[in-house]
């Protein structure tokens, strides 16, 4: 993480993305054969080169399974929804769409999640 920050980029990075963070975990999952490793290695590394803040503290954690962070399976459920809701809400600015608050959207969302879960975990 030192070594990130003393180095100099000639553009800035892009941001991670949940999307992205999530195929680069998946590619190296699916890495295999003569040079895995190196390639393994090399997408680590972009991520965090890439990683601002405390983002590659997560990243390493994610990697090695140690995200011990103690939420209840319930809670990363309506936080799964209410993300959802956000996003699809443009981030909201809590203004009313329509007569429905940004509030009940995201508490039918919760709902929606739960249900859904309760169906198939």
């Amino acid at each position: 993480v030192s070594a990130r920050t003393s180095q100099r980029t000639m553009f800035p990075t892009k941001p991670l993305t949940i999307r992205g963070v999530f195929q680069v975990f998946k590619d190296i999952a699916a890495a295999s054969g003569t040079s895995s490793q190196e390639r393994k290695k090399g997408h680590v590394i972009k991520l965090l080169a890439a990683s601002k803040g405390n983002e590659a503290g997560y990243v390493m954690r994610s990697l090695q399974a140690k995200l011990r962070i103690g939420l209840a399976e319930q809670s990363v459920l309506v936080a799964l929804a209410h993300a959802a809701a956000l996003h699809r809400e443009g981030l909201g600015t809590g203004k009313k769409d329509g007569g429905v608050a940004l509030a009940e959207k995201l508490e039918r969302g919760a709902q929606a999640v739960k249900a859904a879960y309760c169906e198939c975990p």
